[in-house]
């Protein structure tokens, strides 16, 4: 991971380099990260943030088109700015504030952008959130700013941020969030909380806040979802905050599985600590694979063509076999770095893998159809 103008590029993160959760900078905290994977570079994911280190570095950025929208004086104003690309350089281009103080009775602060279509909106608040759509310049509001109404809404915070799937807006803030069907005005129905603090209790993320101040974002990359996201637990103290990275689960009636948080993290897998790769977690998918809940969690869907990859499988031990678990009649071709390992079908066994650590584990169904719940290392 480098920094690139006040960008940072998570390029091992989900591949890799990947070191875990939480993701550090020396030095530095990562704060209020926005994770966006842009059209132009769909290999690379771009975080936007802050850190804790100096106040005067307190700032959050998200971006869209070229533009980035900032604070300016936070938290009362927002600003705009705009760069040739995602890593800048970025200067001003209207030289006043794109919100100003006073325009809605909120802090004006950590604003996200959704896009729908040829259509950008903005979207910002403090406990109560505002939503506007933004002109063709994206650098100019296109009409006033109208309230977000959340239905029996039990929880506030900042940064507020949307995201679509499944049909639905999301609206959220930090880990807590609202649904709605009809459009990204709302109104939204309050649903609840994705972490489970009770989870993070007896780990190393204990004290990583809870469901406190989980600010954060979505975004989805090679088919998968994530959400990037505070934590204090890792750091220089209460208020010097990291970032961690989690898989996206969406259950069959749309609301979002509770996280797993732990210092694996994504895009990597240790088979010293568990030699079982739950499907649904895979780096990139394509082709007919559908992630889906099932009765004991969740699944991936395959038929001809679907092609599943795993990245930074470690601790691969000498002679290992992987055997796939799951149902029906799909049969896969497996390779480990590009070199065939077998064929196989559902419950067989398929190897040796190479011992050691593999780069890429790739599963590919060539007939048939089934449902992959893991792949076992063993």
């Amino acid at each position: 991971m480098v920094q690139a103008r006040g960008a940072w590029l998570l390029a091992g993160l989900l591949g890799r380099g990947h070191a875990g959760n939480p993701i550090m900078l020396p030095s530095l905290g990562i704060a209020d990260p926005h994770a966006h994977v842009w059209p132009a570079d769909p290999d690379t994911v771009f975080v936007y943030a802050t850190h804790d280190c100096s106040p005067s570095g307190r700032g959050n950025c998200t971006a869209s088109r070229g533009l980035g929208f900032r604070m300016d004086d936070w938290p009362k104003q927002i600003g705009v700015v705009s760069g040739p690309t995602a890593r800048g350089p970025f200067s001003d281009p209207i030289g006043k504030a794109l919100v100003p103080e006073g325009l809605v009775p909120s802090y004006s602060r950590d604003p996200c952008v959704f896009r729908e279509g040829d259509d950008y909106y903005l979207i910002w608040g403090t406990f109560s959130y505002y939503v506007a759509k933004l002109d063709g310049s994206l650098a100019a509001l296109a009409e006033a700013p109208r309230p977000v109404v959340i239905r029996n809404q039990e929880h506030r915070d900042d940064k507020p941020f949307v995201h679509r799937a499944n049909g639905l807006y999301y609206l959220s803030w930090g880990c807590f969030y609202a649904v709605s069907n009809s459009s990204v005005y709302g109104p939204y129905d309050y649903v609840g909380s994705f972490i489970d603090a009770a989870t993070l209790e007896n780990t190393s993320f204990a004290s990583g806040g809870g469901t406190a101040d989980r600010h954060g974002s979505f975004f989805a990359f090679h088919n998968q979802t994530y959400f990037a996201c505070n934590d204090r637990s890792h750091g220089g103290g209460s208020g010097y905050r990291n970032t961690i990275v989690n898989y996206v689960h969406y259950a069959a009636n749309g609301s979002i599985a509770p996280l797993r948080i732990d210092e694996v993290g994504v895009g990597a897998f240790d088979v010293a600590a568990s030699p079982r790769v739950e499907a649904e977690n895979y780096f990139s998918a394509s082709g007919a694979a559908a992630k889906r809940e099932t009765a004991a969690g969740f699944a991936v869907d395959v038929g001809p063509g679907a092609a599943l990859a795993y990245n930074a499988v470690r601790n691969v031990p000498p002679g290992a076999t992987l055997r796939l678990v799951g149902a029906g009649d799909a049969v896969f071709e497996v390779a480990a770095d590009g070199a065939e390992i077998g064929t196989c079908g559902v419950g067989a066994p398929c190897g040796p893998l190479p011992a050691g650590d593999v780069a890429v584990l790739a599963v590919a169904a060539v007939r048939g159809a089934g449902t992959l719940d893991a792949l076992e290392i063993i």
